[in-house]
């Protein structure tokens, strides 16, 4: 204190305006600190949620697509082909085939995420596809498929 009552009066009012400049200078890069700071969490927030609501949107859809292959699991068409398999024939087989391919039309334009949907009926030894149409198929692809779901650890595809 002594030292500044010494100093000139243009030198005093250099040093306090040094002085107000850095303590100006300091709030400001505190704020701006604490501004940036507050940014990155609602930022970060924002990128939480949004990715929270696109995947509770995925999950829905997931849930939807499930919902709509389990009802046509439960199709009269596919249930009575299932049974009835390679014996059908005539009138009665196309019927079925035209039901089964409508239900499959509606799957596949039920949702942007089906890109193809195939229906393997073992009795009928045909595969069934959105994007193929009927083919013949003497096994193969069943044991692919239930190959696949048992190494899953699932066994739901001995049930259909």
């Amino acid at each position: 204190m002594k030292l500044f009552k010494e100093l000139p009066v243009y030198q005093k009012m250099i040093l306090i305006f040094i002085i107000m400049l850095s303590l100006f200078y300091i709030v400001s890069l505190t704020l701006t600190y604490f501004g940036k700071k507050s940014l990155e969490e609602q930022y970060v927030d924002s990128v939480i949620s949004k990715a929270d609501f696109y995947g509770d949107l995925l999950d829905n859809q997931i849930f939807y697509i499930r919902k709509r292959q389990l009802q046509l699991f439960s199709d009269s068409d596919i249930q009575k082909l299932s049974f009835i398999g390679d014996q059908v024939s005539g009138y009665e087989e196309v019927a079925l085939i035209n039901g089964i391919n409508e239900e499959l039309n509606n799957l596949n334009n039920s949702s942007d995420m089906i890109a193809n949907n195939e229906l393997v009926i073992r009795s009928y030894t045909r595969v069934l596809s959105f994007d193929k149409g009927w083919k013949k198929d003497v096994g193969i692809t069943w044991n692919n498929l239930k190959g696949r779901v048992q190494d899953g650890g699932e066994t739901r595809i001995d049930h259909l």
